[in-house]
């Protein structure tokens, strides 16, 4: 009875040109080589843009570190965990994922001596805190026994770079708190429906069996998905877990091809909703530096992510309903739609900004207008006051009252009272209007209350 866990240790690179720094150092070393596994059962388009051979559409690069299964384990060692009681284990294969949103995740295979499912929650229960939990290990007996972590552990495996120094793992954890995310393969020869259930609680939540054991219908339901009444799947935020039992009648199926899906086609797909998951984080500490409030960076935050959409985000990824069901239970376990959600929030900000700002802008030109037409006014208020002045001076002459009074005087008069009834309408209109707004207002107040 076999049993297989795997552990993603993410990280992000700040600038593009190390990204592809890094991936010209990795396909140049002797340690690594790019691979192109066959995905096969996912739909073309997804494989295309995820698994292109074409470096220019490849929006992913995956790596092996060289070597067998058993080369690997030999030349690593073997570990054991820092517990009482201590759970053996090796490394069996190191893997790479190179995304061009600047994330990347390093997976680590490994295979513990122990299959009771009990024990071996226990065991990812200490190795899931991979900055705290200690290993040990010795790479052959002429070495001493050696102490580490499984987060140095990782982070030696790309040592040779010059800037992996500059790498930011559990870029979204504060220091001390880093947890992987595990997905795990179990074996067993017989089928109880009431342990196995049990067995899943601890192995999807990874916990060790300190933890009381407790049986939620619905939360079992949201927890688990079952593929058939032999393989049934649990999963949390933190780790999934495949249960299978693998007996007279299933062995053929299992050892044929299940077992290989499950480190290829279905790792795969649990590699592509974590980064989903670390790149909505990464966009989410970029809002909590201040980007609500900078027009240019949120631009630039709109167009990576409009990018990030494009290119990773899918809602259907196979025709082939246990993929298909099994992505859209762990896509909602991970809570995504609102991780999603809460992204696209700064994009709300970014309109009533440029609304704020267009309103500005609308503002100081009507100030700029208004000004120019006062200008204008002026200009011809003077020219109409000489004009109309002459007018009324040579009327009243005609009519003769120049013998009476200063034609000049009567016509200041005259002007005066035009212009004063002009200047009283115009007052009277805003007056008016201001009452009209406020009595407006008064009938809008009442229909809120």
């Amino acid at each position: 009875m076999r049993n297989t866990e795997f552990i993603f240790i993410p990280f992000s690179i700040e600038k593009q040109d190390d990204l592809y720094g890094l991936i010209d150092y990795i396909s140049t070393s002797d340690e690594w080589e790019l691979t192109q596994e066959k995905i096969a059962y996912l739909l073309k388009y997804v494989t295309d843009n995820i698994n292109n051979p074409d470096p220019e559409k490849c929006q992913c690069y995956h790596f092996k570190r060289k070597g067998s299964q058993d080369e690997i384990s030999k030349e690593l060692g073997i570990f054991r965990t820092k517990t009482s009681p201590s759970y053996s284990f090796s490394i069996e294969d190191v893997q790479l994922f190179c995304f061009k949103t600047c994330v990347c995740i390093i997976v680590l295979r490994l295979s513990f001596d122990t299959n009771d499912p009990l024990h071996l929650s226990s065991a990812l229960y200490s190795i899931k805190k991979v900055s705290r939990s200690k290993i040990i290990t010795s790479a052959n007996s002429e070495n001493s026994a050696e102490e580490t972590t499984m987060l140095e552990f990782a982070k030696s495996m790309l040592s040779g770079y010059s800037k992996s120094g500059d790498f930011s793992y559990f870029y979204y954890a504060n220091k001390g708190t880093e947890r992987a995310n595990v997905l795990s393969y179990i074996e067993k020869d017989q089928f109880d429906e009431e342990l196995r259930r049990k067995e899943l609680y601890y192995l999807r939540w990874c916990f060790n069996e300190d933890f009381i054991y407790t049986c939620d219908p619905v939360t079992e339901e949201n927890e688990t998905f079952v593929n058939t009444s032999k393989i049934v799947w649990g999963f949390s935020p933190e780790a999934a877990v495949c249960h299978v039992t693998n007996d007279s009648s299933t062995s053929e199926f299992i050892d044929g091809k299940f077992y290989h899906n499950f480190k290829t086609q279905y790792m795969f797909m649990y590699v592509l909703l974590l980064h989903q998951k670390y790149v909505l984080y990464r966009f989410l500490m970029k809002v909590g530096i201040g980007l609500s409030n900078d027009l240019p960076m949120l631009e630039e935050y709109r167009q990576e992510l409009y990018n990030f959409e494009m290119n990773y985000i899918f809602s259907c990824i196979t025709e082939v309903p246990q993929y298909q069901k099994l992505y859209n239970k762990m896509y909602n376990i991970f809570s995504l739609d609102a991780l999603y959600k809460d992204v696209h929030e700064p994009l709300l900000s970014m309109s009533d900004i440029r609304h704020e700002q267009s309103e500005e802008y609308q503002k100081e030109r009507d100030g700029k207008l208004n000004r120019a037409v006062f200008i204008l006014s002026l200009l011809g208020f003077a020219s109409a006051l000489t004009d109309s002045y002459s007018f009324v001076e040579d009327v009243l002459g005609d009519l003769g009252f120049g013998r009476f009074i200063p034609v000049g005087k009567i016509a200041d008069v005259v002007i005066m009272l035009i212009f004063g009834a002009l200047i009283i309408g115009q007052i009277l209109s805003l007056f008016t209007v201001k009452r009209k707004k406020i009595k407006d207002r008064g009938k809008k107040g009442n229909a809120d209350r």
